[in-house]
């Protein structure tokens, strides 16, 4: 970074100023950059023989008071920027560059563009990941981090989870991997077909009418010869089930029943071991009369 000499600008309100000789050796006997704040805490007395001039005294805080407004109007040439008492072409890292300024990152920055967290170029740590300004502890979902490097790139706009920008591990739903790793929508199928993990339509198994998958136990609908049991179709339902007719599927009877007709405690058939069946109910007792 090249470096100037800071410019000294004029004050506004002082047109000119001229400090009596004092016997105070640690009084500087010129005034620099490096020098301002560094008055000593004495009393500067009357200036005295110094015709034409109005002789005034100043206590030793307005001295100070006024040679931090003098500091005020110190300012580097344009295309500078004030750091460390120092005019620098560009700020160093841990800074961004604000005004005629070298202005301090946040905390979790080694390079920035602004004072938030969000405006992070390159992270503090080199354990976090730089993903649109910010410095995280692992990449979102959505986006990777490729061998080596330390930022985020984004998936495919398809993808949920991805290891490479153009492969997709696993896709937003809607979206099915086709033969190259690509997500793609699914296809549009007929109620008897199913899309594969290429996005093509293929046949549901020949017992389902319906289905998500390939074989028998994928079914959602059976045909009209049978009924859906647990996502098979079978032609009669088993113990403890009832054949529901209206939507072709095996329905659980209440749990007093081996055997029903229905959902209800009164529609039973056949009871469980110990239970006898009395007016279409399970009973543990007879009840005679």
């Amino acid at each position: 970074m090249n470096e100037l000499p800071r410019v000294q600008q004029k004050p506004p309100t002082v047109t000119s100023l001229m400090l009596p000789p004092v016997t105070d050796a640690a009084f500087p006997a010129r005034l620099n950059c490096g020098d301002l704040g560094e008055i000593p805490a004495s009393t500067v007395r009357k200036s005295q023989g110094v015709k034409g001039l109005k002789e005034f005294s100043l206590l030793s805080r307005d001295v100070i008071d006024l040679m931090e407004n003098i500091k005020n109007y110190l300012a580097c040439l344009p295309s500078y920027f004030l750091h460390e008492d120092k005019c620098l072409s560009s700020c160093p890292d841990g800074y961004y560059e604000e005004d005629d300024s070298c202005v301090t990152c946040h905390s979790m920055c080694a390079k920035c563009s602004g004072p938030e967290r969000d405006d992070c170029e390159k992270c503090a740590s080199p354990k976090f990941f730089l993903y649109k300004g910010e410095c995280l502890g692992r990449c979102p979902q959505g986006t990777f981090s490729a061998t080596g490097e330390v930022h985020c790139q984004d998936c495919d706009n398809y993808c949920k989870t991805c290891h490479t920008s153009d492969i997709c591990d696993e896709c937003k739903e809607g979206f099915s991997k086709n033969r190259q790793g690509n997500c793609v929508p699914y296809m549009v199928c007929t109620l008897q077909e199913y899309p594969d993990d290429y996005g093509d339509c293929v046949p549901c198994h020949k017992k389902c009418s319906g289905c998500t998958g390939a074989t028998e136990q994928h079914c959602l609908s059976c045909k009209e010869t049978s009924f859906l049991l647990n996502s098979t179709c079978v032609k009669t339902c088993p113990d403890g089930y009832y054949a529901e007719k209206d939507e072709r599927r095996c329905e659980l009877c209440h749990r007093s029943c081996m055997t029903c007709t229905g959902r209800h405690s009164m529609d039973c058939l056949t009871c469980k071991e110990g239970s006898y069946v009395q007016h279409h109910s399970c009973v543990q007792h007879c009840v005679t009369g």
